[in-house]
């Protein structure tokens, strides 16, 4: 192995580490097919969904999300646009049989891949909901 390659793969490898630092859950969508094909995850990903994540690489956007369209939308929007978009929604996370209320940040990164960010902000939005009801009572 050349000194180039070495250097190359040593900078993977730390790209790889980076990624799997992020401490939100991120997932990586490319374009493949006229599809968008989840192609990774990171660590936080894996330990938000309890290990089941592998489960769902491979898979395309539109069967992950057949009944969330507006998810679909937001992904190739995204990609098309080549822009960031910023969500905040509802979600029934398939792998872990879960609600959850999700920050989600969607972001473009050339030439076929659109990187999302989630944030668990459920126990802030029922925070949120109690203080409202409670403020309507008075």
């Amino acid at each position: 192995m050349s000194r180039l390659e070495k250097i190359l793969l040593k900078s993977r490898e730390g790209i790889k580490e980076l990624f799997n630092g992020i401490p939100m859950p991120t997932y990586i969508w490319q374009f493949i097919d006229e599809d968008l094909i989840l192609l990774d995850f990171n660590r936080a990903a894996e330990e938000f969904t309890q290990g089941n994540m592998a489960n769902y690489l491979g898979i395309k956007a539109k069967d992950l999300y057949k009944d969330r369209p507006d998810i679909v939308e937001d992904l190739y929007t995204c990609l098309k646009e080549k822009k960031t978009i910023f969500r905040e929604m509802d979600n029934e996370y398939q792998a872990v049989d879960e609600r959850k209320y999700l920050s989600v940040k969607y972001g473009f990164i050339p030439p076929d891949l659109v990187l999302v960010h989630t944030e668990d902000i459920t126990e802030k939005k029922e925070l949120e909901d109690k203080n409202f009801k409670n403020n309507r009572k008075r």
